[in-house]
Order: C-alpha cells, then structure tokens, then sequence
C-alpha cells in the first residue's frame, strides 16, 4: 500500500489531517574525510525533527571512520568493504526506516529546511493524489519505487512527471 504511514486522513477546511512523514537521509561516503563533517552536520541541523541519518563508509583508507564515529549514536552508521556508491546507498536502504528516502553524497550539504520542504511538498503530493492514488509515486517514496519492476502496477512513466525523460 503507498500510504504505508501516512494516514489517508480527512481534508478539513483545506487542511490534511495526517500522520507525519519520516524521512531518511543517506549519506554515502568513500575517503571523503574532508567534506564528511559538513554532510553529516548539515543532515542533523534539519529543522525537521522526523527523521533518520544514516551514513555509510563504503571502505575509507583515511581518516573517516573516526569522524563517523564520533557521531556516536546521533546518526547510524554502516561500514562495509568497499563495492562503490550504489553498493554503500543500497546498504543504507537496507537499514533504512523512512517514508521517504534522500540520498547524498559525503560531499554535499542540505540547506537546514530542506527536508521541511520536502515533507511539505509530499504532503501537497497526498493530497492531491487521493483520487488517483498512482501520481504519489512522482516522489522517491520508499514503500512504492516507481523504477522497481514488481512495484510496477498500474504505475506511470516517468515520462508523465518528467517530459524530457
């Protein structure tokens, strides 16, 4: 079901009554100790408060399991050998327990509302999909990846959201 959490709740006034989205952010990293404090920072200083960081060493030789672990148990973290990028993101949707799922890279950084937008807007994306329940899928939404094959009833292309695809 594509409300897994989100309760398919009542339009009151305009407003949608429902539960609250939980957010994952993944962050991948390999030899990136110089960028790594910055990712991570800029995922716990998000000023919304439902969601997960759960950061992934894909096999580091320098100095990034000791910044990772001095998180301690303020984010989660997966070390595992090192297999590549889509290995380490795929490691930490394994673990994951979000509604949706954002996934960056060690060396980039998250404005501090970033995911009160994205939350916002995947409200937006509810509210506006209740009739037609298959249009929530525009959005990465953990429960019902839209580019999974056996996910794939009566879902649109992406062609749908994105022309240029």
């Amino acid at each position: 079901m594509i409300f897994d959490r989100i309760a398919v709740g009542a339009l009151t006034s305009g407003v949608c009554i429902m539960d609250t989205v939980f957010i994952s952010i993944i962050i991948d990293n390999y030899n990136y100790e110089r960028y790594l404090v910055k990712a991570i920072d800029s995922a716990l200083r998000q000023t919304y408060p439902y969601r997960e960081v759960i950061v992934v060493d894909d096999g580091s030789t320098d100095d990034s399991l000791s910044i990772i672990e001095s998180y301690g148990s303020q984010i989660r973290a997966v070390l595992k050998d090192n297999g590549g990028q889509a290995s380490a993101f795929n490691a930490g949707w394994e673990i994951c327990q979000g509604d949706l799922v954002i996934f960056l890279d060690s060396d980039d950084i998250l404005l501090p509302a970033a995911l009160e937008a994205v939350a916002r807007q995947y409200e937006v994306t509810v509210i506006s999909a209740l009739p037609n329940c298959n249009t929530v899928c525009r959005w990465y939404h953990r429960r019902a990846n839209p580019w999974d094959i056996r996910s794939r009833t009566n879902i649109p292309s992406p062609a749908t959201y994105w022309p240029s695809y």
